[in-house]
Protein backbone atom coordinates (compact mmCIF):
# COMPACT_ATOMS: atom_id res chain seq x y z
CA UNK A 1 0.00 0.00 0.00
CA UNK A 2 2.74 2.44 0.92
CA UNK A 3 4.64 1.40 -2.21
CA UNK A 4 1.61 2.36 -4.33
CA UNK A 5 1.08 5.62 -2.46
CA UNK A 6 4.69 6.59 -3.06
CA UNK A 7 4.36 6.03 -6.81
CA UNK A 8 0.91 7.42 -7.53
CA UNK A 9 0.41 10.33 -9.90
CA UNK A 10 -2.62 12.58 -9.77
CA UNK A 11 -4.77 12.24 -12.90
CA UNK A 12 -6.64 15.25 -14.23
CA UNK A 13 -10.10 16.18 -12.98
CA UNK A 14 -11.64 16.33 -16.45
CA UNK A 15 -14.36 13.76 -15.80
CA UNK A 16 -16.45 13.47 -18.96
CA UNK A 17 -19.75 12.05 -17.73
CA UNK A 18 -20.81 11.30 -21.31
CA UNK A 19 -18.38 8.36 -21.12
CA UNK A 20 -20.65 6.74 -18.56
CA UNK A 21 -24.03 5.76 -19.94
CA UNK A 22 -25.14 3.56 -17.06
CA UNK A 23 -28.50 1.85 -17.17
CA UNK A 24 -30.32 -0.16 -14.46
CA UNK A 25 -29.19 -3.46 -15.99
CA UNK A 26 -25.53 -2.43 -15.56
CA UNK A 27 -26.11 -2.00 -11.82
CA UNK A 28 -27.96 -5.30 -11.55
CA UNK A 29 -25.24 -7.18 -13.46
CA UNK A 30 -22.55 -5.66 -11.21
CA UNK A 31 -24.15 -6.64 -7.87
CA UNK A 32 -21.96 -9.68 -7.10
CA UNK A 33 -18.79 -7.89 -8.14
CA UNK A 34 -19.90 -4.89 -6.08
CA UNK A 35 -20.16 -6.99 -2.93
CA UNK A 36 -16.73 -8.59 -3.46
CA UNK A 37 -15.07 -5.25 -4.22
CA UNK A 38 -16.61 -3.48 -1.25
CA UNK A 39 -15.59 -6.35 1.05
CA UNK A 40 -12.03 -5.78 -0.13
CA UNK A 41 -12.55 -2.11 0.67
CA UNK A 42 -14.04 -2.72 4.13
CA UNK A 43 -11.13 -4.74 5.52
CA UNK A 44 -8.02 -2.96 6.72
CA UNK A 45 -4.86 -2.76 4.64
CA UNK A 46 -2.89 -6.00 4.89
CA UNK A 47 -5.73 -8.02 6.43
CA UNK A 48 -6.11 -10.23 3.39
CA UNK A 49 -2.42 -11.11 3.15
CA UNK A 50 -2.27 -11.65 6.92
CA UNK A 51 -5.23 -14.07 6.77
CA UNK A 52 -3.74 -15.90 3.79
CA UNK A 53 -0.50 -16.51 5.72
CA UNK A 54 -2.13 -17.26 9.04
CA UNK A 55 -4.54 -19.81 7.57
CA UNK A 56 -2.36 -21.08 4.75
CA UNK A 57 -4.23 -23.41 2.43
CA UNK A 58 -7.67 -22.47 3.76
CA UNK A 59 -8.22 -19.09 2.03
CA UNK A 60 -10.92 -19.13 -0.65
CA UNK A 61 -12.57 -15.71 -0.73
CA UNK A 62 -12.40 -12.23 0.78
CA UNK A 63 -15.63 -12.86 2.71
CA UNK A 64 -13.67 -15.16 5.04
CA UNK A 65 -11.36 -12.26 5.87
CA UNK A 66 -14.20 -9.77 6.31
CA UNK A 67 -16.06 -12.01 8.76
CA UNK A 68 -12.87 -13.11 10.54
CA UNK A 69 -12.01 -9.50 11.41
CA UNK A 70 -15.63 -8.44 12.00
CA UNK A 71 -17.96 -11.35 12.89
CA UNK A 72 -21.03 -9.09 12.61
CA UNK A 73 -19.97 -7.62 9.26
CA UNK A 74 -22.86 -6.58 7.02
CA UNK A 75 -22.45 -6.09 3.31
CA UNK A 76 -23.19 -2.69 1.85
CA UNK A 77 -26.44 -2.34 -0.02
CA UNK A 78 -25.65 -2.25 -3.74
CA UNK A 79 -26.79 0.96 -5.45
CA UNK A 80 -29.10 0.45 -8.42
CA UNK A 81 -29.00 3.93 -9.99
CA UNK A 82 -26.43 6.65 -10.63
CA UNK A 83 -28.21 8.84 -8.10
CA UNK A 84 -27.98 6.15 -5.40
CA UNK A 85 -24.31 5.62 -6.23
CA UNK A 86 -23.62 9.34 -5.85
CA UNK A 87 -25.62 9.56 -2.61
CA UNK A 88 -24.35 6.36 -0.96
CA UNK A 89 -20.95 5.84 -2.55
CA UNK A 90 -18.11 6.20 -0.09
CA UNK A 91 -15.22 6.10 -2.52
CA UNK A 92 -14.13 5.08 -6.00
CA UNK A 93 -14.32 1.35 -5.20
CA UNK A 94 -18.11 1.62 -5.06
CA UNK A 95 -18.25 2.67 -8.73
CA UNK A 96 -15.71 0.23 -10.18
CA UNK A 97 -17.98 -2.82 -10.60
CA UNK A 98 -20.52 -0.77 -12.56
CA UNK A 99 -17.84 0.89 -14.70
CA UNK A 100 -16.49 -2.56 -15.50
CA UNK A 101 -19.83 -3.32 -17.15
CA UNK A 102 -18.98 -0.67 -19.76
CA UNK A 103 -15.24 -1.31 -19.96
CA UNK A 104 -14.67 -5.00 -19.11
CA UNK A 105 -11.19 -4.91 -20.65
CA UNK A 106 -10.03 -3.02 -17.53
CA UNK A 107 -9.40 -5.91 -15.15
CA UNK A 108 -9.48 -5.26 -11.42
CA UNK A 109 -6.62 -6.35 -9.14
CA UNK A 110 -6.63 -6.04 -5.36
CA UNK A 111 -3.82 -5.39 -2.88
CA UNK A 112 -2.94 -9.09 -2.55
CA UNK A 113 -1.69 -9.32 -6.14
CA UNK A 114 2.01 -9.56 -6.93
CA UNK A 115 2.46 -6.30 -8.83
CA UNK A 116 5.04 -7.96 -11.07
CA UNK A 117 2.21 -10.14 -12.42
CA UNK A 118 0.02 -7.25 -13.60
CA UNK A 119 -0.53 -7.46 -17.37
CA UNK A 120 2.28 -5.53 -19.07
CA UNK A 121 0.35 -4.90 -22.28
CA UNK A 122 -2.87 -3.36 -20.96
CA UNK A 123 -4.42 -0.88 -18.55
CA UNK A 124 -5.97 -2.20 -15.35
CA UNK A 125 -7.54 -1.08 -12.06
CA UNK A 126 -5.60 -1.61 -8.83
CA UNK A 127 -7.51 -1.45 -5.55
CA UNK A 128 -6.46 -1.34 -1.92
CA UNK A 129 -8.79 -0.38 0.94
CA UNK A 130 -9.82 3.24 0.51
CA UNK A 131 -7.98 3.82 -2.77
CA UNK A 132 -8.24 2.98 -6.48
CA UNK A 133 -5.55 3.47 -9.11
CA UNK A 134 -5.53 3.12 -12.86
CA UNK A 135 -2.31 1.36 -13.85
CA UNK A 136 -0.83 2.08 -17.28
CA UNK A 137 0.73 -0.63 -19.44
CA UNK A 138 4.42 -1.10 -20.08
CA UNK A 139 7.60 -1.50 -18.10
CA UNK A 140 7.50 2.13 -16.88
CA UNK A 141 4.09 1.57 -15.29
CA UNK A 142 2.31 4.61 -13.90
CA UNK A 143 -0.30 4.42 -11.12
CA UNK A 144 -2.80 7.20 -11.69
CA UNK A 145 -5.07 8.32 -8.87
CA UNK A 146 -8.09 10.57 -8.65
CA UNK A 147 -10.99 10.49 -6.17
CA UNK A 148 -13.33 10.19 -9.17
CA UNK A 149 -13.15 6.89 -11.04
CA UNK A 150 -14.86 8.62 -13.98
CA UNK A 151 -11.87 10.98 -14.24
CA UNK A 152 -9.58 7.94 -14.33
CA UNK A 153 -11.81 6.34 -16.95
CA UNK A 154 -11.69 9.54 -19.03
CA UNK A 155 -7.90 9.39 -18.89
CA UNK A 156 -7.94 5.76 -20.07
CA UNK A 157 -10.33 6.47 -22.94
CA UNK A 158 -8.29 9.51 -23.96
CA UNK A 159 -5.06 7.49 -24.00
CA UNK A 160 -6.66 4.61 -25.86
CA UNK A 161 -8.44 6.67 -28.49
CA UNK A 162 -6.12 9.65 -28.71
CA UNK A 163 -7.06 13.17 -27.65
CA UNK A 164 -9.01 13.93 -30.83
CA UNK A 165 -11.23 10.84 -30.61
CA UNK A 166 -12.51 10.65 -27.04
CA UNK A 167 -15.77 8.81 -27.51
CA UNK A 168 -18.01 6.78 -25.30
CA UNK A 169 -19.05 3.18 -25.96
CA UNK A 170 -22.25 2.60 -27.93
CA UNK A 171 -25.33 3.46 -25.88
CA UNK A 172 -27.43 0.63 -24.54
CA UNK A 173 -31.07 0.54 -25.57
CA UNK A 174 -33.33 2.11 -22.92
CA UNK A 175 -35.27 -0.23 -20.68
Amino acid sequence: YLWLLSREERAGDDADLSLVDLRPHHFEAATDTYHLTTMHDDIHVGALVQYMHRFSGMYNTVSQVAYFHDPVYQRRRAPMTCEALAAEGRNAADALPVLQQLYPELRLFHEDVDFRSLPQDRWCWVHAPGRVWLASPGPARRFLWNPSPVALLAHYVGQRAGPARMTRPPASPPL
